[in-house]
């Protein structure tokens, strides 16, 4: 099955193809946070270029769907409908978190963490052993570094992964103590991770049709929020400091 993979939900969007007959896998990250409309497009085409594939030879699509940067997971919505067209390209949609908790190579309890802006993370604790794909073992949410760890069940060792658990590493430390582990950096693009996890679902068909693919946000949008309020197009955004991220 060949299947090109997309992320454009974490700090650096990356891409993948995966021909699981053959296992070769080839992926592709952007270097510069911002410039995912620039760099992601080109890195498609090298990575297509190089094992000789068009779009037309695709067995299917699959795109890290959510939590993430809002902005982000609208542009991979965007360029997966872009790719599929009038096409019956089969697609599946893997959660983000889903995704990071495989791309770091850590195995046991995974707690993977996505920087949501605000002083919070998009976490999901995972369970993710060597031959087997990560298992959930709570939902996904949007919370407090400090809250989220406080709130995991007991239990060994746990693994924090992912640019949230980075950025918020002092914290989460203290709030697990010696539960806490954290590794360096990623063994691979989440788009490689998103790529195998998309290969499996969509070998058990278990897709999603192009119009019903939406980005999972967790978070509201901060625009629902606004209008709510009565502050759309008020400069009382400025003033009780809300901001237009992600």
């Amino acid at each position: 099955m060949k299947v090109l993979a997309i992320d454009t939900a974490t700090a650096h969007a990356s891409a993948a193809v995966w021909d699981d007959r053959s296992g070769d896998l080839r992926e592709a990250e952007c270097a510069e946070q911002g410039r995912t409309s620039r760099e992601l497009f080109p890195a498609i085409h090298r990575l297509l270029s190089d094992v000789g594939w068009r779009v037309g030879d695709l067995d299917g699509l699959a795109l890290s769907i959510g939590p993430g940067s809002f902005t982000g997971l609208r542009i991979g919505v965007s360029l997966v409908k872009g790719f599929v067209g009038a096409r019956a390209v089969p697609i599946a949609a893997i959660g983000t978190l889903d995704a990071v908790a495989a791309a770091w190579g850590v195995e046991g309890l995974v707690g993977a963490c996505l920087d949501a802006k605000r002083g919070e993370i998009y976490a999901r604790l995972f369970r993710h052993g060597a031959v087997a794909f990560p298992e959930p073992l709570t939902d996904e949410v949007v919370a407090a570094p400090v809250e989220w760890a406080e709130s995991l069940p007991e239990g060994g060792a746990v693994w924090c992964v992912g640019d949230g658990a980075l950025l918020h590493q002092e914290r989460l430390s203290a709030a697990l103590g010696a539960r806490g582990r954290f590794p360096r950096r990623a063994t691979r693009t989440t788009a490689a991770a998103v790529a195998e996890l998309g290969a499996h679902r969509l070998a058990a068909g278990e897709t999603t049709p192009v119009a019903e693919l939406l980005p999972r946000y967790i978070r509201r949008v901060t625009a629902e929020v606004n209008w709510e309020r009565g502050l759309v197009g008020s400069r009382r955004r400025l003033v009780l400091g809300l901001d237009p991220w992600p």
